[in-house]
């Protein structure tokens, strides 16, 4: 991501001792912690759109306020389970650092000293342990405050979201009983034998119906992202991305025939889908898919909406094990020019 700031010279662009600060770099900066607070499930923040003082003058609460948004108000630790569910959504929610070095991909964290195998925010940003010099009501803003408010926002550009899975549907096909075909089912349980297949149906919630949408839009995701799947008996699964959206999983659940009964068919009975990959499951033991396969599954749901977030997992073997299934997915996500 590269954030295209308009006062400054440089890539990215910093403002110096002979730049003079402007509205509009402050008005950037507050665009930039929205767009975050949004990545995180949280609203706007409104108090931010308050008018700040021109050119080079600026109170000292306007950029105490923009500075609180990143180690007072949460930024580079978004709260989590803010969507509840059962289990809360989003389950976690972590910044990495971006850069291509020995600490790449580490959570950001405040905690100094930081707990290993995270990188400290502003040891990163001055080497020293908060903003530089905290300034006093009637004194001057200078460069440095301006251009580490800008490296806080380029820094916070990578992330490890990670949600549920609610298999919250069911779709059956059972052999000496058709009718079943056009009957909602449990979700949460695979199974398939001589008498018929049951496929399970579950939503991520990746971004909400807002408006604007709260949570991952306009982002990349990257081939380090997860799908987790655990099972209670040892199985050979597929797991796909639902392809016919919208699945109403309350008011008109899907079933073997349709993904909404008397409203939208299936082009294929049990289900249109894109297979993401296989597993071998052991029971009780978490397994994942992961890679570019993955990437471009979750990928097609983040640019769809909320709408689309939708998984089908299915029993490959043949038994009469009726297989319970749960799961997750980490997305793994670079915020978009």
């Amino acid at each position: 991501m590269t954030i295209l700031w308009q006062n400054g010279a440089g890539d990215p662009k910093r403002v110096g001792g002979d730049d003079w600060t402007k509205d509009e770099d402050f008005t950037e900066i507050v665009e930039q912690i929205n767009r975050r607070r949004l990545l995180e499930y949280r609203a706007e923040d409104a108090a931010l759109d308050d008018p700040f003082d021109p050119a080079l003058w600026m109170r000292a609460p306007g950029l105490t306020a923009l500075r609180y948004e990143f180690t007072g108000n949460d930024l580079v630790h978004p709260p989590v389970g803010g969507l509840g569910g059962q289990p809360p959504t989003p389950s976690y929610m972590r910044w990495l650092w971006p850069e291509a070095d020995a600490d790449e991909d580490k959570p950001i964290t405040l905690a100094s000293p930081p707990p290993s195998g995270e990188v400290n925010f502003f040891a990163k940003m001055n080497g020293t342990g908060g903003w530089t010099d905290m300034i006093a009501a009637g004194t001057w803003l200078r460069a440095v405050h301006l251009n580490e408010l800008r490296w806080a926002c380029e820094t916070l550009r990578r992330g490890r979201w990670k949600m549920p899975v609610y298999f919250s549907a069911g779709i059956i096909h059972h052999v000496l009983y058709p009718e079943l075909d056009d009957t909602p089912w449990i979700g949460g349980v695979i199974a398939l034998s001589i008498w018929g297949d049951v496929r399970t149906i579950g939503l991520a919630v990746l971004a909400t119906e807002d408006d604007p949408p709260r949570g991952l839009v306009d982002v990349q995701v990257r081939p380090s992202s997860k799908i987790w799947i655990t099972c209670d008996y040892d199985c050979e699964v597929e797991v796909a991305r639902v392809t016919t959206n919208p699945i109403l999983y309350v008011e008109n659940p899907p079933t073997w025939n349709a993904a909404q009964p008397g409203v939208l068919p299936w082009n294929t009975p049990g289900g249109d889908f894109a297979a993401i990959g296989t597993m071998t499951m052991t029971a009780g033991v978490p397994n994942c898919l992961t890679g570019q396969a993955v990437a471009d599954a979750l990928q097609v749901m983040v640019d769809g909406g909320p709408s689309v977030s939708n998984f089908l997992v299915r029993k490959l073997n043949e038994n009469f094990d009726n297989v319970s299934v749960s799961g997750s997915v980490d997305v793994d996500f670079d915020v978009a020019d």
